[in-house]
């Protein structure tokens, strides 16, 4: 349990305060990603042009990583990301997106860590 050290003892004493907090807070955080998930669930099913997405986090920002169907560049599946992207900062997600090819682990490495990705297929 966190503790709160009293002030000129030295004395630590639970704080059950904390911990709720922490709690409460990893609550809302669990919310917020559930509903950036329904977002790009709908996306994605919304959008044959894309296979699937890898969502990873990293320093506090979303990226969403979006193997296209076809093996061209897709610049319409960009401009549909790019839309996704801005209407999910606007409400206040902090999210980056791109188009990538798809491939092996080895030659996604250059792109993201595969093991540590979440992957939303399209269904």
């Amino acid at each position: 349990m966190p503790t709160e050290i009293a002030l000129g003892t030295g004395t630590a004493i639970p704080d059950a305060g904390v911990a709720e907090r922490r709690r409460r807070s990893e609550h809302r955080a669990m919310v917020r990603f559930t509903s950036l998930l329904g977002f790009i669930r709908a996306w994605i099913a919304a959008n044959d042009r894309a296979v699937k997405v890898y969502i990873t986090p990293e320093e506090g920002v979303v990226h969403l990583r979006v193997v296209a169907r076809a093996v061209p560049y897709d610049f319409e599946l960009r401009r549909s990301l790019t839309d996704l992207v801005i209407k999910l900062n606007r409400g206040g997600y902090e999210v980056l997106g791109s188009v990538i090819p798809d491939g092996t682990a080895d030659e996604l490495a250059a792109y993201l860590d595969p093991e540590q990705a979440l992957v939303l297929l399209r269904q």
